[in-house]
Parts: C-alpha cells; structure tokens; sequence
C-alpha cells in the first residue's frame, strides 16, 4: 500500500476473519501558496473517500498473520491508553496522522527495534514489489494487489536486471536451444 492510503485506514476497513484490508480512500496534501504567490503557507491534508491513486480504486489487500497480528497488538495498546478515534494510525490524542508522520514514526521504530538498514515507505513497498515478480507474480496481478494504475509503470519501476550480461546470455542461449530442440 502506498503511505497515502495507510495513513487513512479505518479500524472498519480490516476484516480479521477474511484477514483481508480494504483500500477505499487516500490522503491529498497540499501545500497553500500567498495571494501574491511568493511564499507557501501551511500544509494541509485531505482524505478523498472512494478513490485511491491506482485505476483499480478500492481495492482488497490480504493481510499475513504477522500483520494481523501487530494490528491487534496495535488495537490493544489504543485501548489500554483509553485513545479512541477511527483512524487506524493516530496520535496520542486520537488525531490521525499525517504521510510524513509515518516516516519519522517508521524510522524511530527501526531505530527501537535496533534494525540498522532504515528503508522509506517508497522503497519497503519496491522491496514488496520485487518480491512478488522474483516470486513468479504475473505483473498484471502484482499492477492489481499494489493498485498501480498501468501494468507498465509496474514494468517500468520495479523490475529491474538483477542478471549479469553472462548470465542473461546463458539463459537467452538455453531458451533459444529449448526452441530449437522442440521444433
């Protein structure tokens, strides 16, 4: 998921029995600009309901046990504080938080959890990617699951020659003489 569409989930969008999450709704930031547009004011976010970056819109995304998991961990902890909101992703005082809240919050929990390497949302939803196609996911599945708008921007982003020229060319060379041999 894209941290524009994390950080509007809703405690409703989760569905423990299906272990699947809803992607119904994203967050637009913007930024004001002067009357005399010389300077930039304040930042301001809004939560477009129904609609998401990607063609496919609201989409369902299946969520691991660990996932869930966490989620529940996470639930818990809101009760206990006594915070309530339904925002998924909120602060102490039950607001929601905000696309670059969910960075700084990502790197202080890596930094907590002593994981040396910090990776952004941008490249841990690549990593995601790239394991889907190194996993034999079809790019029209993987362009569907993550919600890109186009197979090709899936194409053209995240796929990437992990082969040496060698190896490529043992595997052209082993395709061609497989082709040849069935003939």
């Amino acid at each position: 998921m894209r941290v524009c569409e994390i950080v509007v989930l809703k405690h409703s969008d989760i569905d423990y029995e299906s272990k699947t999450i809803i992607v119904q709704r994203m967050e637009n930031q913007y930024q004001e600009v002067s009357d005399d547009n010389k300077s930039f004011g304040k930042c301001r976010y809004e939560v477009i309901e129904g609609n998401t970056k990607g063609r496919f819109g609201e989409r369902t995304v299946d969520l691991s046990d660990d996932a869930l998991y966490i989620l529940q961990i996470l639930c818990d902890y809101y009760k206990s504080e006594g915070i309530v909101s339904e925002w998924l992703f909120v602060q102490k005082n039950g607001v929601r938080i905000h696309n670059r809240a969910m960075e700084s919050h990502l790197k202080k929990y890596c930094k907590l959890a002593d994981i040396p390497i910090f990776k952004s949302m941008h490249k841990i939803r690549s990593t995601y990617i790239s394991l889907l196609r190194d996993a034999g996911m079809s790019f029209e599945k993987i362009a569907e699951e993550v919600g890109h708008q186009s197979v090709i921007t899936t194409m053209n982003n995240y796929s990437f020659d992990v082969n040496s020229d060698e190896e490529n060319r043992r595997i052209l060379n082993n395709s061609l003489n497989f082709f040849a041999q069935s003939m």
